[in-house]
Parts: C-alpha cells; sequence; structure tokens
C-alpha cells in the first residue's frame, strides 16, 4: 500500500502519531458525498467531511432522505480519540422531528446513551456494557462504514524499514453499537482482494472488503486512496456510490 493521505489517518488509529503543538490546527481528511441507490432510484444523499482536530478526530454527516414522497433531514457527529476511540456521538433529527441521540462513555466499561423523541421531551437514559474502543455503525451513515474500514485496515498494517506501510489484512471481528436500533453486536470483516469493477464508465481495480454482521452482508470497495468508492448490499437491491 502506498503512503497517502490515509495512512496518516492509519497512525492515528494505531496511536502512534507524535502530535503538534498547534492543537487547533485542522486538517481535513476526506470530505464527499454518498449517493444511496435502492432498486434503481436515488433514495438518498450523505454530505460528509473528516478531519483531524488537534488530538481528536471527528466525522460530520448530513443524511436527505427523499422517496419521492416524504423528505427527512439528519446530521451525524461522530468524535473519536487519535487512536480510534470513541468520545461522542451526536446524532440530530433536522426535519421533519427534532429528535436526537448522544452516546458517550460512562467509563472505561460502559458506553451512556441519551435519547430524546423531541426537545420539549425528557431523556431516555440506558447503558451499554461496551467499552470506547466500540464503533458507532448507525443506520445510512456509510461515512462511519469508511471509518470501521480504516480502523479494520489499521490493525493489520504496520511501518517498514522503507517508510512504506506493509499490510497483512485477516479476517477480524470488531464491536460496534448501532444507536437507532439500541443494539451492540460483533461484525466481520475481510478483504476479499483487489477486484476489477466497472465505476462510473470506467474499469477500475479497487480494493474490496467484506462486511457481515446478524442485519446482512455489505461488500464494500475502496480506490487507491483508500476512500470508500461504492458499497453493495445484495439483500435489500442497495448500492452506495460516491459522487
Amino acid at each position: 500500500m502506498k503512503r497517502t493521505a490515509y495512512s496518516l489517518v492509519f497512525v492515528c488509529l494505531l496511536g502512534t502519531l507524535a502530535l503538534g503543538q498547534d492543537k487547533a490546527k485542522v486538517s481535513v481528511v476526506d470530505s464527499g458525498t454518498f449517493a444511496i441507490v435502492a432498486n434503481g432510484s436515488r433514495v438518498a444523499t450523505e454530505i460528509f467531511k473528516v478531519e483531524q482536530r488537534g488530538a481528536s478526530s471527528f466525522v460530520t454527516s448530513e443524511l436527505r432522505l427523499d422517496d419521492g414522497k416524504n423528505k427527512a433531514s439528519q446530521t451525524a457527529e461522530l468524535e473519536t480519540t487519535a487512536n480510534g476511540m470513541l468520545k461522542r456521538y451526536v446524532w440530530k433529527e433536522i426535519k421533519p422531528g427534532d429528535a436526537q441521540i448522544v452516546v458517550q462513555p460512562q467509563d472505561d466499561q460502559f458506553l451512556a446513551v441519551h435519547i430524546s423523541e423531541s426537545g420539549t421531551a425528557p431523556a431516555k437514559d440506558m447503558t451499554h456494557a461496551l467499552s470506547p474502543v466500540t464503533s458507532i455503525l448507525d443506520d445510512n451513515f456509510f461515512s462511519q462504514m469508511q471509518v470501521l474500514a480504516w480502523k479494520y485496515m489499521a490493525s493489520g498494517c504496520k511501518p517498514a524499514a522503507n517508510g512504506q506501510n506493509e499490510c497483512v489484512w485477516e479476517k477480524r471481528q470488531l464491536p460496534i453499537l448501532n444507536p437507532h436500533q439500541q443494539e451492540s453486536l460483533l461484525v466481520s470483516m475481510e478483504f476479499v482482494g483487489l477486484q476489477n469493477v466497472r465505476f462510473k464508465g470506467e474499469d477500475r481495480s479497487l480494493k474490496a472488503f467484506k462486511l457481515r454482521g446478524e442485519a446482512g452482508e455489505w461488500l464494500l470497495w475502496f480506490n487507491d486512496d483508500n476512500k470508500l468508492v461504492r458499497v453493495l448490499i445484495p439483500a435489500d437491491n442497495t448500492e452506495v456510490i460516491r459522487d
């Protein structure tokens, strides 16, 4: 794997990056949009940005849903430490309601979840016996799936003497929490290999990964810059494509 901007993410997630003295410096790691297509029709768009802000990483997303009859808008902000530990996750419904979900570590063994159905309703509090190493994978936020894959990649990579990263990716189980479903589970991820894929009218050689969980199976493709460019969910006849 060549050293790219995403090598920085890998090193951050491994906790080996020496942070600079300028804690206020913001570095944009990735940004873009994902088109969510179901049964051949575009039903939603995710606009996202991944930033390194001092000692924390932030993934901010806006999800716009439009099925032709109903429109809705949601936002999400995921904050992690430099080595990938969860610090805080906030989901907000912008339209049609104003519900909110907040997840943050209670200590090193439990995650606290606060759920509000509206801006005036009292929050419902609950806990999950999960450590901050747990990844957030909420409904329809594929930027979070990209970060989960980066963590998987980072676990199999180490710096070599020539300054490049050497990566051996074996099948692993990863703990996740889906805040909307209030489900905590283990998912498995494995590297399938390089595949020739027709993408936006061109034949591309992409890195393919398979993600499996109780909810089904996802096929993920990454380009040479380790950006997620396509997700296929066969059971739902759904495809996600980076615009």
